[in-house]
């Protein structure tokens, strides 16, 4: 055996060695976050879920319980971000679904109380409703089903010699390869959300607003933002992120004050 292929063996046993590790890690943090969270201790619980997702854990679980652990802290923003990430890979789950409005509706009408016309749902138009609606996979799977459907009627249409079976094949057909353009159109628009408008939540702690400059510094605010609010990062520098809100306002926040979806 040549050292090239000891080698070769060597390096997958480690990879494998540190693989099981890390699995093992990740079971036994979760098991202490779900039992921190179940004892009402919710710091230790968002400490472990975040040693979790600095691990590489990407699961709706542990966003959802991170989320629920916020909210009952009062980190309202954190809550919002997390359930959105709920969302992100889980469009139609009603909880966080309710959950997210609960929240919203409450800083709207903490806001309101303050004197602050405040409305958190993010503005949606029938595109974005849709978008929303889909993940990349099952867009990209229901894309994949109608085109070959469509396909598959054209080619069955060749075995008919009837006239109302080929023309109702053949409109058949024509109907799915509609649907199959429109599932490519939602796929496209999905894939450039997802990998090109970076969006994130304002989160804060400290304030129940976060204030917007006219550039990256705080030399001049141009208005605040409340907290849980969704926007869409446009630039990162210098230690500020520039920003676009649902009303399509401008402007520049401290990245740390952003929690991305």
């Amino acid at each position: 055996m040549t050292r090239v292929m000891i080698g070769i063996l060597l390096a997958g046993v480690v990879i494998s060695m540190t693989s099981v590790t890390m699995a093992n890690t990740v079971e036994v943090v979760f098991q202490q976050a779900n039992e921190a969270f179940g004892e009402g201790n919710y710091a230790e619980a968002i400490e472990k879920y975040s040693e979790l997702e600095k691990l590489g854990v990407n699961s709706a679980t542990l966003f959802y319980n991170r989320a629920t652990a916020e909210s009952r802290m009062g980190h309202l923003g954190r809550a919002v971000q997390y359930y959105e990430k709920v969302l992100t890979q889980h469009p139609l789950d009603d909880n966080a679904v309710f959950n997210l409005k609960v929240i919203r509706d409450y800083i709207a009408r903490r806001a309101n109380q303050q004197g602050r016309d405040a409305d958190l749902a993010p503005a949606a138009g029938p595109w974005r409703t849709i978008l929303d609606r889909f993940t990349v996979t099952s867009a990209s799977v229901t894309f994949l089903v109608f085109h070959l459907l469509f396909f598959g009627v054209l080619f069955a249409r060749r075995f008919f010699v009837g006239e109302w079976i080929r023309l109702s094949l053949g409109v058949t057909a024509g109907i799915l390869l509609v649907v199959s353009i429109c599932m490519g159109t939602v796929l496209l628009g999905k894939r450039h959300q997802t990998w090109y408008e970076h969006e994130a939540v304002v989160v804060s702690v400290e304030n129940d607003l976060r204030p917007v400059y006219e550039g990256p510094n705080e030399a001049v605010k141009r208005f605040d933002l409340e907290e849980g609010s969704r926007v869409t990062i446009l630039e990162n520098k210098r230690g500020f992120a520039k920003i676009r809100d649902d009303q399509g306002r401008d402007g520049w926040v401290r990245r740390e004050t952003l929690g991305r979806i």
